[in-house]
């Protein structure tokens, strides 16, 4: 027993020692690539090395499995040695890097050529993580840092006056719980709400959207809505608020596949699927863009987007390696915590692709369900 457990031990030490040397001689490669080839080799190379790499993820998984089943199966250190040292390894560990060269163009997890221009997008219209979200608190200094929109999430009280919030119940100071879709715009503008430590009052969307208009700041738009919505209220939402919209140049994204399709009959603002996983893209008019949850966009995903002439945003990127990858799989908004530095990223990282950050990236943080 101790003699395997000291062979177990060995080995994997070798395996990390070796997988360190073969990753870091991958990453100066793509740094030689980046350093004095063109863009599009750059992009050639990286993809030939995520190829490799995720073949050595499959080598390495199985060699620690052989292992295992090998230090299992044979009562003597020596016949362990033998078996792991066999001709065969060299075949399986070639196999399972085409079979990981196919997963990564079947899983999507590559690089195509980014967008000719790129969207900063203010999540929840803040212009820091910590700021006060869906407020006109944060509104005035999250403009400062110029966004091509601010995101924002309203929702309609029970009177019919839409109002910015995430979340369909809030709690206030005096530790009341209040539905906003059952309670009156009367009250719930009197009710100080407590939500990630702040305190605030809620804004009413003509409020913020005056704002908006009057500082030129065009705003994305998620319509928190359930099924029960009727054609009748969406068309007074409409007459309610859609000559602002207008004017702002608004965009309007929802969860509700089904509220999109209905309001679509009722406005000519662009309209677009908010979703958390993939969706099915086609070419209708309906969904002129697509806001997917950034660890379910894919360079296949995003392809097949393009290829439709829709935006595709993905949302919350934070992370300069994470907004750095976004460009490169061909993601043309960024809805961001982090607009200016976002944006910022952004202008370097266009200026001069390079792709040995998001390399790493990828292999780290595989984009993908497959």
């Amino acid at each position: 027993m101790a003699s395997a457990i000291q062979l177990f031990l060995k080995s994997i030490i070798r395996l990390v020692v070796a997988s360190g040397i073969g990753f870091a001689l991958l990453y100066f490669l793509q740094l030689f690539a980046d350093t004095f080839f063109d863009v599009n080799n750059r992009r050639l190379i990286a993809n030939i090395l995520l190829a490799i790499t995720s073949g050595l993820m499959y080598v390495i998984t199985a060699y620690i499995l052989n292992l295992y089943v090998t230090l299992l199966t044979t009562d003597h250190k020596k016949d362990a040695e033998k078996k792991l040292n066999g001709s065969s390894v060299f075949l399986q560990g070639l196999i399972l890097i085409v079979i990981g060269a196919g997963s990564t163009l079947i899983s999507g997890n590559y690089f195509i050529s980014p967008r000719e221009k790129y969207l900063v997008i203010a999540h929840k219209g803040v212009s820091y993580p910590n700021a006060v979200p869906n407020s006109l608190i944060a509104l005035k200094r999250t403009i400062a840092t110029h966004p091509d929109y601010i995101e924002i999430d309203i929702q309609p009280t029970k009177d019919g006056v839409y109002v910015l919030t995430h979340n369909t119940k809030i709690k206030t100071v005096s530790g009341e719980t209040l539905d906003i879709s059952k309670t009156n715009w009367s009250t719930l503008k009197t009710k100080k709400v407590t939500e990630d430590g702040h305190q605030f009052y809620l804004t009413s969307f003509s409020k913020y959207i005056d704002l908006a208009n009057n500082k030129k700041q065009k705003l994305l738009v998620e319509l928190k809505l359930n099924q029960t919505i009727t054609d009748e209220q969406l068309k007074q939402f409409v007459a309610k608020y859609g000559k602002q919209m207008k004017e702002n140049k608004s965009e309007i994204q929802s969860m509700n596949q089904n509220v999109i399709k209905r309001i679509y009959q009722y406005t000519s603002l662009t309209t677009g699927l908010l979703s958390p996983v993939k969706n099915t893209v086609d070419g209708n008019k309906i969904s002129k863009f697509y806001a997917i949850e950034y660890s379910k966009v894919d360079a296949h995903l995003s392809s097949q987007i393009r290829q439709h002439n829709k935006d595709l945003y993905s949302w919350t990127v934070n992370d300069k390696l994470d907004v750095e990858t976004a460009y490169m799989i061909g993601v043309n908004g960024v809805i961001t915590d982090k607009p200016r530095e976002t944006r910022t990223i952004l202008e370097n990282i266009s200026e001069k692709l390079t792709y040995r950050r998001a390399f790493i990236s990828m292999i780290l943080n595989q984009q993908s369900d497959i």
